[in-house]
């Protein structure tokens, strides 16, 4: 049972659900208490919204019915109950899922800009939260808590920072391919402590590199680097055997 004022996508949307509704005014409900009628309200629209299966309701109705629900199930401000419902509004009139094991952000047009490579699904144009009523819901604190929806600022710089300039991590050590340029071993100058290279595994093979440290003697040392020897200061173990030689005792 629906209150006269309720939207009529609301009442679509129950259609869909097969769900037969009837309209009555407020003080008519209260008559039929009784008979135990469902009540359509925001808790029961959330219940139904959250059903995976009415996805393809949702995407087929206009961009401006969605903001009618959204509004809907906002009314009783329980935002912990909005998980899983794929009303969040993001740029390009598109729409993402509440979900808080994702954080989006509200951003600016200038602010999306410089994050574009990181996708649209991250940020929510404060300006379209703005023309729809929103924003004061979406900033509330404990909305912004329960939804891990967060407001544009530093963190979001240094979170989505790396997407953006499409920085890659560091390679792994895997010596079962031994002949991959990568890893890269140092190489120390004893002559020149300021003075660095990097080689990679297939030189280092081909040309193993003498581990040197503080107690080595600095004659043998320096007779070895006259001689072209290379030295790093990364401690051998059985793993890098081939490509680092330690020198016996002296």
């Amino acid at each position: 049972m629906l209150p006269t004022e309720v939207h009529p996508v609301i009442i679509n949307l129950l259609h869909e659900q097969e769900r037969l509704t009837v309209l009555m005014e407020d003080k008519n409900l209260e008559e039929l208490e009784d008979l135990k009628p469902q009540k359509a309200n925001p808790q029961f629209i959330r219940d139904i919204l959250k059903n995976n299966k009415n996805n393809e309701f949702i995407s087929n109705i206009q961009v401006k019915y969605h903001f009618v629900l959204l509004r809907y199930i906002l009314e009783d401000k329980k935002y912990n109950d909005l998980e899983n419902i794929s009303l969040v509004p993001l740029f390009n009139n598109q729409f993402g899922k509440f979900d808080n094991s994702k954080t989006y952000y509200i951003a600016s047009k200038e602010q999306f800009k410089l994050f574009f490579n990181a996708g649209l699904h991250y940020f929510i144009p404060i300006e379209l939260l703005k023309s729809q009523k929103l924003l004061s819901n979406f900033i509330n604190e404990v909305f912004r808590k329960v939804t891990n929806i967060k407001e544009f600022g530093e963190p979001t710089i240094n979170s989505l920072l790396n997407q953006e300039l499409n920085i890659s991590s560091e390679r792994d050590w895997n010596l079962s391919e031994p002949y991959s340029p990568f890893p890269l071993l140092e190489v120390y100058d004893p002559n020149d402590q300021h003075k660095h290279q990097l080689v990679s595994l297939k030189n280092a093979e081909s040309r193993p590199l003498i581990y040197h440290n503080s107690a080595s003697n600095s004659d043998i040392i320096q007779m070895l680097a006259n001689l072209g020897i290379r030295f790093t200061k990364h401690q051998p173990d059985t793993k890098l055997s081939k490509y680092i030689y330690e020198l016996g005792p002296s």
